[in-house]
């Protein structure tokens, strides 16, 4: 089987290449545990939700061959309608599991009075080898789930979790109100401390990281604010990938053209832009409402919007009419991915 050359896909109608547009439903459940949000967090928590569900909207949008549509949740064990259903080709579900603030532990060593991070070093000049300190940080977690919402069928599913340490002054700390009581500055306690201890009794994270620390970093909550809201967008982006590796490709055969050798080639109205690598293994089936598979075709070259390929499997019955196979659909359930 020869390549097709140059001549043979510039002979190619790009203008015609159009792949179809599946419509997907997002669908973006909240199931964080509001209690173990510091107060500025919880009355936050609903506008994050929101962008969060914006943000998978967008990242599922900027794979380039979706259509969205937002649905709205539902509880645990029901479906949707059969008319939601059939408005979209699937759904990706997307449950918020957490958004926290929680604390990160580190240890500073020193050497020569003065803490360093260089955890080689051990003591020198006299005084504590170390002390523990808890940074102000975030977590979160979504889980992704993309479905065939005809089917029921789950296509693919993840999990993303993340966590950061929030931007803080390291001049703004609290010293362990259990082990050092009344050595910090008065002013920063009453301003920040009854906000630490709730979310250590909420949070056993928390409540372990604070136990053994020294100090206590502080956060201002509006930090806190803009350091989730990006964690979260970050996390939203991360699965743009998988999902169109995970979501069939299905366009049409433009022409069956002869080849050199005696071969054929079969052009595709879908290229590289539209996620087909050479290689790619793709099943053959009439034009709607057909739902018989008839072969199944390998691509041996791509463009930006077209591709070549050659036959692996065709229908006794077709073999002797496959140059009258234009029109035909082209699917692939599923592509090997290209992280």
């Amino acid at each position: 089987m020869a390549l097709a050359g140059a001549g043979t896909l510039a002979a190619f109608d790009t203008a015609a290449a159009q792949p179809r547009i599946y419509t997907i439903g997002v669908v973006v459940t909240d199931r964080v545990d509001s209690a173990v949000l510091p107060a500025h967090m919880r009355s936050h928590h609903p506008v994050l939700v929101r962008h969060l569900d914006r943000d998978v909207r967008g990242a599922v949008a900027a794979v380039g061959r979706f259509r969205t549509r937002r649905l709205p949740p539902l509880p645990d064990g029901e479906s949707y309608s059969d008319q939601a259903a059939q408005s979209v080709d699937f759904v990706v579900r997307v449950a918020l599991i957490k958004a926290h603030k929680v604390y990160t532990n580190e240890i500073l060593y020193n050497t020569r009075g003065e803490f360093s991070e260089a955890a080689d070093l051990g003591p020198r000049d006299g005084g504590s080898p170390y002390e523990v300190v808890s940074l102000p940080s975030l977590t979160a977690e979504i889980e992704v789930r993309l479905v065939d919402s005809r089917r029921d069928a789950i296509l693919w599913s993840a999990s993303r979790e993340s966590t950061i340490v929030v931007s803080h002054d390291k001049r703004l700390f609290i010293y362990n109100a259990w082990k050092y009581p009344g050595s910090s500055d008065p002013s920063i306690v009453r301003a920040f401390l009854v906000d630490i201890l709730r979310l250590q009794q909420a949070n056993r994270w928390v409540d372990r990281a604070l136990g053994v620390s020294d100090r206590w970093f502080i956060s201002h909550p509006g930090d806190d604010l803009k350091a989730i809201r990006s964690l979260l967008s970050g996390l939203a982006a991360s699965f743009g990938t998988d999902l169109e590796d995970n979501v069939p490709l299905e366009g049409r055969i433009q022409a069956v053209v002869p080849g050199r050798e005696s071969e054929v080639e079969i052009l595709l109205n879908i290229g590289a832009r539209h996620g087909v690598v050479p290689r790619l293994r793709l099943d053959v089936w009439p034009p709607r409402p057909a739902q018989r598979k008839v072969g199944q075709i390998e691509v041996v070259s791509v463009d930006s919007t077209t591709a070549v390929a050659r036959w692996r499997k065709l229908d006794k019955k077709l073999k002797n009419s496959a140059e009258d196979l234009q029109g035909y659909r082209v699917i692939s359930r599923k592509r090997t991915s290209r992280r």
